[in-house]
């Protein structure tokens, strides 16, 4: 339930007027540690080093990925990004909005991006939204308490 209120909060947040310059200025180095962690993670997932791709997510995060039902926990995590490893080279992801939730948490909504193999041995280009939920833990780090993607619309 925490959950849910936390992910209602962050709707919220995204649907409140734009920032002003001293909001921005105030949030600007948790987007800055943000984007540094969606690097991170990328560089793990793209070199193929799943247990370091794992290790960005709490220990009970939830993650949903299109077509399969929603994942949580170590274990189920690690198989999905093994099983999306295999498929999807060259993950990019683009935030577009990184806001506070309280002290602890933050919400990131983007687009992300990654390469597939498609027909004919082409490289196709796959375009998703995504939105994650972070925490901060007791050890300073920002991790995934959530992790969700969905297709964009044709």
């Amino acid at each position: 339930m925490k959950l849910v209120t936390i992910l209602s909060a962050g709707f919220a947040l995204i649907a409140a007027s734009p920032l002003s310059a001293q909001e921005s200025d105030d949030i600007a180095p948790l987007a800055r540690t943000i984007a540094t962690r969606d690097s991170d993670f990328t560089q793990a997932f793209n070199a193929g080093r799943i247990a370091d791709a794992v290790a960005f997510y709490e220990d009970d995060a939830l993650l949903m990925v299109p077509g399969e039902p929603p994942m949580q926990g170590e274990k189920a995590i690690a198989n999905v990004l093994a099983g999306l490893a295999k498929q999807a080279k060259n993950l990019s992801l683009r935030p577009a909005v990184v806001r506070p939730l309280g002290d602890d948490y933050a919400l990131e909504v983007g687009v992300l991006s990654y390469e597939q193999a498609g027909e004919n041995g082409t490289a196709d280009v796959v375009t998703e939204k995504y939105q994650a939920v972070w925490h901060l833990g007791d050890d300073g780090i920002w991790y995934f308490a959530s992790d969700m993607m969905n297709a964009l619309p044709d």
